[in-house]
């Protein structure tokens, strides 16, 4: 919600700046022989919005490649979405559900002052399932929180261009006592600013 707002206001500045332009430097009259004041305006406009567009990706790009872009996400592995529907079936027979974590990296290396922050709801139980070299994650309160080094990840990755996912595997564990709770396997991490830029969501969990 909050990106579509930004690109709607990034548009709507690209399109005054446009207009105030083309009132200042008209230019399709240079090289068109249209009579009509309305349409050349409409020209310049058009010329003016499509060269401020490409300058902006440009500046864009520039500075994406200069940025460590990180993108942390969580979903159940039988359920494709931000939510986790749990029955009461579910709670009776004490079910492990798979959970995964996925990480995308991509940009330049940059050194992050902060780990990320894996908090499960105190009532439920999360544990790490070692399938792969785990040793950047280590685990702060059993079975609650884990903290995953970003720093230790991505250490044998190239300083420039960097693609790189990986998906971490939990397991979600159920007990009576987790009957009607409705919570959120949430992340904490460092705030976007500067080279750093790391989104993330996490996983509702709903009983019905």
């Amino acid at each position: 919600m909050k990106d579509n707002i930004k690109k709607q206001l990034i548009q709507l500045v690209v399109v005054i700046s446009s207009g105030i332009c083309a009132y200042f430097f008209p230019i399709a009259s240079k090289f068109l022989n249209i009579q009509s004041d309305k349409i050349l305006i409409g020209f310049d406009i058009a010329i003016f919005n499509t060269c401020i567009s490409i300058l902006l990706a440009v500046i864009q790009d520039f500075f994406m490649k200069k940025k460590m872009n990180v993108t942390v996400s969580v979903k159940s592995g039988s359920q494709e979405s931000n939510k986790l529907y749990i029955s009461n079936d579910d709670v009776d027979e004490e079910k492990t559900i798979d959970v995964v974590v996925n990480i995308d990296v991509s940009g330049k290396k940059r050194f992050c002052k902060k780990n990320i922050m894996i908090k499960c709801p105190t009532s439920y139980i999360l544990q790490l399932e070692k399938r792969k070299n785990v040793s950047f994650i280590k685990e702060i309160t059993t079975s609650e929180e884990y903290e995953i080094d970003l720093n230790e990840m991505l250490s044998k990755s190239p300083e420039f261009d960097i693609s790189f996912s990986r998906e971490i595997h939990f397991s979600l564990l159920l007990e009576e006592h987790n009957r009607g709770n409705k919570d959120e396997l949430r992340f904490e991490r460092e705030k976007n600013w500067g080279l750093i830029s790391i989104n993330s969501n996490g996983l509702k969990l709903i009983q019905k």
